[in-house]
C-alpha cells in the first residue's frame, strides 16, 4: 500500500535532487494517491486535497528522513 511518505521517498530517490520544492513533492502525491482518495465519497474532494496537502508537510517537517534547506526546500536526508 502506498502512503505518502512512501511516495516522496521513492520520488526523491529516483530523482536524486538535493532540493525539491514543497509544490513539486505535493504534486507527486496528488498525482499517485488521488485515485485512491476519490473513493472515500463522504468529504468534498477538495477538502480532502487540503487535508492531504496538510499532512504532507507535516511529515516532511516531523520525519528525520528530511531536511529542509535554507531556501524552503526540502531534501531527502541520506542522499
Amino acid at each position: 500500500m502506498k502512503t505518502i511518505l512512501s511516495v516522496i521517498k521513492n520520488y526523491m530517490e529516483k530523482s536524486k535532487r538535493d532540493d525539491y520544492t514543497f509544490d513539486e513533492i505535493f504534486e507527486q502525491v496528488e498525482k499517485e494517491l488521488s485515485p485512491e482518495w476519490a473513493k472515500n465519497t463522504s468529504y468534498d474532494f477538495d477538502d480532502i486535497v487540503n487535508n492531504k496537502k496538510g499532512e504532507t508537510y507535516k511529515l516532511l517537517t516531523v520525519d528525520g528522513d528530511f531536511i529542509r534547506n535554507e531556501d524552503g526546500t526540502f531534501k531527502l536526508k541520506h542522499l
